[in-house]
């Protein structure tokens, strides 16, 4: 089952059996898709507010045409939460619309809308029927994005990528190298078109890898130019343009190893800001490692641990006989989360998934530090189309 997701992490042969299906007449023309629904229970300890949901969780649908020997296109779409645009639940988009020149294994080049590779996870996160969660490891679900800055962890979209791997012996060293758009894209009407990025600066990544057998890791690392959000901007004060165009760093990590029955995962994500300011931070932090089980080949039980820590600030305004002025004051949030679950593969196209995890919220400032505690309970069903 592990070399099969390494395989898929790499493209989307999983679903080549539905491709086959999915031929459109004599046309090379390919449909296929997959869909995960889900429920979830939430229960405050504290408050012992209880929250019951289902939720058409995801749905990718993808097109794909090979142009000659060499080079192939490809589209995803993806709907999410329920999308419904008449109620304004959810939300549709295009993730990817790229056309791939295959030269070699050693060299591919992708132009065009895609999702850059960072970290291992962050190339099958939207691939559900590869994946045994229900809710993904935090910053990879976008459904907890309004409780951390899930879209700051991760490159979202890049437009020009090369990649491919170099193989020596048994080993395979990945590598990839990628170019987009910085994060200032513009989404207010009265600024102009929106969907633009609004700067001159780019994102550039990369990350380079080594597999070998059932052992796989890598390094990730993104660079660009970040303009806070106006609301925090007017929080400064004098010097606005502190917070805009700030240097981002990104850095990841992951590391995978399958022995007889087990398998471990793990990955760290640090995002740096450079403010040039150093009584203020907004730095980002997050850990995750899974140990998964296979009594048989069918099922899989997991145990695991994700952490997150969100650096942010504080102020307080007083009056002085000099006028009002403002002091600030570090505030960090944790986010802590021990978990398990289970998936079992009824057959090729459909996996159940149960999941638990209690989730613990610190908020801790020089003088307070406040803890709640969530319980989260989840059931899936992806289904491959």
């Amino acid at each position: 089952m592990h070399s099969q997701l390494l395989r898929l992490g790499l493209g989307i042969s999983l679903l080549l059996p539905a491709v086959a299906r999915a031929q459109i007449g004599d046309s090379n023309l390919r449909m296929f898709g997959y869909f995960q629904t889900s429920y979830l229970h939430a229960k405050d300890a504290e408050s012992d507010r209880v929250q019951k949901s289902f939720s058409m969780q995801q749905l990718n649908m993808f097109l794909q045409r090979d142009l000659g020997s060499k080079a192939t296109a490809f589209a995803n779409f993806e709907v999410l939460n329920n999308f419904s645009s008449g109620k304004q639940w959810g939300s549709f988009s295009i993730e990817e619309a790229w056309l791939r020149w295959h030269f070699d294994p050693r060299l591919n080049l992708r132009v065009g809308l895609q999702t850059p590779t960072f970290n291992y996870l962050n190339d099958i996160k939207n691939r559900t029927p590869l994946l045994a969660y229900v809710i993904r490891p935090l910053v990879y679900e976008s459904s907890f994005n309004e409780i951390i800055r899930v879209e700051e962890y991760l490159p979202a979209r890049a437009y020009i990528q090369a990649y491919g791997y170099i193989p020596k012996g048994v080993a395979k060293f990945d590598y990839a190298v990628y170019l987009g758009n910085s994060p200032n894209i513009n989404s207010n009407q009265e600024y102009g078109q929106t969907g633009v990025d609004t700067t001159a600066s780019f994102l550039v990544g990369s990350r380079v890898g080594l597999r070998a057998g059932e052992f796989g890791l890598g390094v990730s690392a993104t660079y660009d130019r970040y303009d806070f959000p106006k609301e925090i901007n007017s929080l400064i004060g004098e010097d606005k343009q502190k917070f805009l165009q700030v240097p981002r760093v990104r850095l990841g990590g992951d590391f995978r190893y399958s022995l007889r029955n087990f398998s471990l995962e793990s990955e760290f994500i640090r995002v740096n800001y450079d403010e040039n300011d150093s009584d203020l931070s907004v730095d980002l932090r997050f850990y995750y490692a899974t140990l998964f089980y296979e009594p048989i080949s069918a099922l899989k039980l997991y145990a695991s641990y994700w952490y997150v820590k969100e650096e942010q600030f504080g102020f307080e305004e007083e009056i002085g006989l000099n006028g009002a002025y403002r002091s600030y004051y570090d505030v960090d949030y944790f986010f802590r989360a021990i978990g398990g679950g289970a998936s079992l593969n009824l057959d090729d196209n459909i996996v159940i998934k149960l999941q638990a995890a209690p989730v613990r919220q610190e908020v801790e400032t020089p003088t307070i530090h406040n803890e709640s505690d969530q319980y989260y309970f989840a059931m899936g069903l992806s289904v491959v189309l």
